[in-house]
Protein backbone atom coordinates (compact mmCIF):
# COMPACT_ATOMS: atom_id res chain seq x y z
CA UNK A 1 0.00 0.00 0.00
CA UNK A 2 2.79 2.43 0.92
CA UNK A 3 4.52 1.64 -2.38
CA UNK A 4 1.32 2.44 -4.28
CA UNK A 5 1.04 5.78 -2.50
CA UNK A 6 4.68 6.56 -3.25
CA UNK A 7 4.24 5.82 -6.96
CA UNK A 8 0.99 7.83 -7.10
CA UNK A 9 2.72 10.87 -5.61
CA UNK A 10 5.69 10.35 -7.94
CA UNK A 11 3.36 10.15 -10.96
CA UNK A 12 1.44 13.26 -9.94
CA UNK A 13 4.69 15.15 -9.38
CA UNK A 14 5.94 14.14 -12.80
CA UNK A 15 2.68 15.32 -14.37
CA UNK A 16 3.20 18.65 -12.66
CA UNK A 17 6.67 18.93 -14.20
CA UNK A 18 5.42 18.00 -17.65
CA UNK A 19 2.82 20.76 -17.38
CA UNK A 20 5.61 23.28 -16.81
CA UNK A 21 7.21 22.49 -20.18
CA UNK A 22 4.16 22.76 -22.41
CA UNK A 23 3.90 26.17 -24.12
CA UNK A 24 0.62 27.95 -23.45
CA UNK A 25 -1.22 29.93 -26.09
CA UNK A 26 -3.52 31.73 -23.66
CA UNK A 27 -2.59 34.12 -20.83
CA UNK A 28 -2.24 32.32 -17.52
CA UNK A 29 -3.68 33.06 -14.12
CA UNK A 30 -2.08 32.40 -10.71
CA UNK A 31 -3.52 30.52 -7.77
CA UNK A 32 -2.21 30.55 -4.21
CA UNK A 33 -3.40 27.92 -1.72
CA UNK A 34 -3.00 28.71 1.99
CA UNK A 35 -1.98 25.05 2.33
CA UNK A 36 -1.90 22.08 0.00
CA UNK A 37 -2.01 19.42 2.72
CA UNK A 38 -4.70 18.78 5.33
CA UNK A 39 -3.50 16.66 8.27
CA UNK A 40 -5.86 14.93 10.66
CA UNK A 41 -4.44 13.00 13.59
CA UNK A 42 -6.59 9.89 13.91
CA UNK A 43 -10.18 8.94 13.17
CA UNK A 44 -12.11 5.71 13.63
CA UNK A 45 -12.73 3.54 10.59
CA UNK A 46 -16.06 4.57 9.08
CA UNK A 47 -15.80 8.20 10.19
CA UNK A 48 -15.68 11.10 7.73
CA UNK A 49 -13.80 14.38 7.83
CA UNK A 50 -14.02 17.50 5.69
CA UNK A 51 -10.76 19.11 4.63
CA UNK A 52 -10.82 22.79 3.65
CA UNK A 53 -8.32 24.32 1.22
CA UNK A 54 -8.61 28.14 1.06
CA UNK A 55 -7.07 29.79 -1.99
CA UNK A 56 -6.86 33.13 -3.79
CA UNK A 57 -6.60 34.27 -7.40
CA UNK A 58 -3.41 36.36 -7.19
CA UNK A 59 -3.24 37.34 -10.86
CA UNK A 60 -4.68 40.07 -13.04
CA UNK A 61 -6.77 37.52 -14.96
CA UNK A 62 -9.79 35.42 -14.02
CA UNK A 63 -8.87 32.04 -12.52
CA UNK A 64 -10.68 29.14 -14.18
CA UNK A 65 -11.16 25.85 -12.34
CA UNK A 66 -11.35 23.46 -15.29
CA UNK A 67 -11.63 20.14 -13.47
CA UNK A 68 -11.18 18.46 -10.09
CA UNK A 69 -10.45 14.77 -9.75
CA UNK A 70 -10.13 12.80 -6.51
CA UNK A 71 -7.77 9.83 -6.23
CA UNK A 72 -10.52 7.43 -5.14
CA UNK A 73 -14.21 7.04 -4.43
CA UNK A 74 -13.64 7.70 -0.73
CA UNK A 75 -13.21 11.43 -1.40
CA UNK A 76 -15.81 13.87 -2.67
CA UNK A 77 -15.06 17.43 -3.79
CA UNK A 78 -17.40 20.30 -2.92
CA UNK A 79 -16.91 23.44 -4.96
CA UNK A 80 -19.58 25.62 -6.53
CA UNK A 81 -17.84 27.89 -9.09
CA UNK A 82 -15.58 27.45 -12.08
CA UNK A 83 -14.38 31.08 -12.50
CA UNK A 84 -12.77 33.08 -9.70
CA UNK A 85 -12.56 36.85 -10.14
CA UNK A 86 -9.28 38.77 -9.93
CA UNK A 87 -8.11 38.96 -6.30
CA UNK A 88 -11.02 36.86 -5.02
CA UNK A 89 -10.72 34.16 -2.38
CA UNK A 90 -12.62 30.90 -2.09
CA UNK A 91 -12.34 27.45 -0.52
CA UNK A 92 -12.40 23.93 -1.90
CA UNK A 93 -13.89 21.41 0.53
CA UNK A 94 -13.06 17.73 0.22
CA UNK A 95 -14.90 15.08 2.23
CA UNK A 96 -12.99 11.90 3.07
CA UNK A 97 -14.83 8.74 4.19
CA UNK A 98 -12.63 6.17 5.94
CA UNK A 99 -14.99 3.17 5.72
CA UNK A 100 -12.61 1.13 3.51
CA UNK A 101 -9.26 2.23 4.98
CA UNK A 102 -7.16 1.61 8.04
CA UNK A 103 -3.68 2.73 9.01
CA UNK A 104 -1.85 5.66 7.45
CA UNK A 105 -3.64 7.27 4.50
CA UNK A 106 -2.69 9.73 1.79
CA UNK A 107 -5.47 10.88 -0.53
CA UNK A 108 -5.04 13.33 -3.38
CA UNK A 109 -7.26 15.61 -5.38
CA UNK A 110 -5.99 17.18 -8.60
CA UNK A 111 -7.28 20.66 -9.38
CA UNK A 112 -6.84 21.63 -13.03
CA UNK A 113 -6.71 25.38 -13.64
CA UNK A 114 -5.60 27.94 -16.22
CA UNK A 115 -2.28 28.34 -14.35
CA UNK A 116 1.29 27.16 -14.80
CA UNK A 117 1.53 24.44 -13.69
CA UNK A 118 -2.00 23.57 -14.73
CA UNK A 119 -2.30 20.72 -12.22
CA UNK A 120 -2.41 21.60 -8.53
CA UNK A 121 -2.40 18.68 -6.08
CA UNK A 122 -4.18 18.78 -2.72
CA UNK A 123 -3.41 16.13 -0.09
CA UNK A 124 -5.29 14.64 2.86
CA UNK A 125 -3.10 12.75 5.34
CA UNK A 126 -3.83 11.01 8.60
CA UNK A 127 -4.36 7.74 10.43
CA UNK A 128 -7.48 5.55 10.43
CA UNK A 129 -8.00 3.36 13.51
CA UNK A 130 -9.80 0.03 13.09
CA UNK A 131 -11.62 -0.77 16.36
CA UNK A 132 -12.10 -4.41 15.24
CA UNK A 133 -8.33 -4.96 15.16
CA UNK A 134 -7.95 -3.64 18.72
CA UNK A 135 -10.50 -6.02 20.31
CA UNK A 136 -9.10 -8.83 22.50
Amino acid sequence: MKNNIFFLVLFISSCKNIGNKIPHSEPLSKIKFEKDTFYFNSIQKGDSIIASFPFQNISKLPLIIKNMEASCGCTKVFFHRDTIAIGSKDTIHIQYNSKNDDGEILKTTIVETNTDPALNVLFIKGHVLDAQKNKP
